[in-house]
């Protein structure tokens, strides 16, 4: 979801949020929740699946709680629901989730053990993911290919300590710009153009972002 009028977005919000009743499908409601995290709604995605029953949210709901996680910088939560994920079940998407999680909690080997069934099976177009899932475990150096922002994308940035690069943010959603906005560690400029871009489309608050623009102009704070 990139539509770049905020009016457009604010009303595709609206009526993905809205609690009118609607079939109860869980598939619709995990499309829902997608959708509006793509947007920058994730309040709005986080009472959606509040009310979800259980069994719901454990099963097609997961995946869409799991990129809820990230998006928000909750990497244990959503490294909670992967670890708990059947591996019988798992699909590519958990599979590098489950990589991910490993590498950022220190199993080094049992990362890269995963991470090389997962590069037995996966698409060519994952390995810029792979790569840098694998730099994750020191298994790689050097420059990553390019890569699809996702919430999976920016959430290995974050385990590797680096901020994403420029190029990663001008094909991201309202919603991951947004996420980019909100993270105070991410280098000052790359976050600037993050607010930027998420209150253009109307993801981020005016006020929000005035703020970011003061606290990136601010002199830095000199020794006492």
């Amino acid at each position: 979801v990139r539509a770049k009028s905020p009016t457009l977005n604010a009303m595709l919000r609206r009526l993905l949020a809205t609690t009118a009743k609607l079939p109860p499908d869980a598939e619709v409601t995990a499309t829902r929740l997608r959708l509006l995290s793509a947007l920058g709604a994730e309040t709005a995605a986080e009472a959606i699946l509040a009310r979800a029953p259980r069994p719901e949210r454990e099963t097609v709901l997961a995946w869409a709680e799991v990129e809820l996680g990230f998006r928000a910088g909750e990497r244990d939560r959503a490294c909670g629901i992967v670890r708990r994920r059947d591996p019988a079940e798992a699909t590519l998407d958990w599979r590098k989730a489950e990589v991910l999680c490993l590498a950022a909690s220190g199993a080094r080997q049992d990362a890269q053990f995963a991470l090389g069934l997962l590069r037995d099976q996966a698409p060519a177009a994952d390995r810029p993911l792979l790569d840098l899932l694998e730099s994750l475990v020191g298994g790689l150096k050097g420059k990553v290919l390019p890569l699809e922002p996702s919430p999976l994308v920016l959430a290995a940035y974050d385990a590797a300590g680096e901020n994403p690069p420029a190029e990663l943010l001008a094909a991201a959603d309202p919603g991951l710009a947004r996420s980019l906005a909100a993270d105070g560690a991410l280098g000052a400029e790359l976050r600037l153009a993050a607010a930027i871009a998420a209150e253009a489309s109307g993801a981020l608050a005016t006020r929000t972002l005035a703020a970011i623009m003061g606290a990136a102009a601010a002199p830095p704070a000199g020794p006492e």
